[in-house]
């Protein structure tokens, strides 16, 4: 695979280890919102990298770790129908719902396709008139200007059996919420009180931030 001796190459890692602790004159608390992000800086140590300046705390979860029970349900249901193809990023399939999982749906017989972007969707819209086409959009806000541009390419190009079954995170009203919380005290000196840290984790487990 392309880059991947480059991202594993232990001397760029001290090298950019000895950078950080040379630039870091006051205590940071950084926080990483994935959970691939945290699996990957806890299996290679890269905690035990940094200086004791900095502080990782682990986030609230990337959306395939916070995705309600019955938007997965609602997607393999759909997924089991004769006339339904359901388009997912690969990171979705083995999402688990209340009984099942889209990887299971799929070894049933369910039409499930794996895409990498939502504009995949409208392409396989166009090639499948005969089926409904749906796409499981699950992200971020950043996401969200792709799925409006497939949903808009899909109505430009008056395909009646494109839709999305969408779920939307918006992290940065999460991050507001971290800054204007009044016993918040992150960026003086950069220190978080673990009950509010508990608050926020709560919040965002429960979809309070969730459009």
């Amino acid at each position: 695979m392309k880059y991947l001796d480059e991202y594993r190459d232990g001397r760029i890692a001290w090298a950019l280890a000895a950078e950080i602790t040379s630039v870091a004159t006051k205590p940071w608390v950084l926080m990483e919102i994935c959970g691939g992000q945290t699996h990957t800086i806890m299996r290679y140590g890269l905690d035990e990298l940094l200086p004791s300046k900095i502080e990782l705390v682990h986030g609230p979860g990337c959306p395939v770790c916070v995705t309600p029970l019955e938007t997965i349900d609602k997607a393999i249901a759909l997924a089991l129908r004769p006339d339904v193809t359901l388009v997912s990023y690969g990171d979705m399939l083995r999402v688990p719902g209340s009984n099942s999982d889209l990887f299971r749906a799929k070894a049933q017989g369910a039409d499930v396709r794996i895409a990498y972007s939502p504009v995949e969707a409208v392409k396989i819209a166009q090639a499948n008139p005969n089926r409904k086409i749906v796409f499981l959009a699950i992200g971020f806000e950043t996401t969200a200007p792709a799925n409006a541009v497939a949903a808009w390419q899909a109505k430009r190009d008056g395909l009646p059996n494109f839709s999305m079954l969408g779920r939307w995170f918006a992290i940065s009203l999460f991050q507001l919420w971290l800054v204007d919380s009044s016993p918040w005290t992150c960026w003086k000196p950069f220190s978080c009180s673990q009950s509010n840290w508990s608050v926020a984790k709560r919040a965002s487990r429960t979809n309070t931030f969730a459009r």
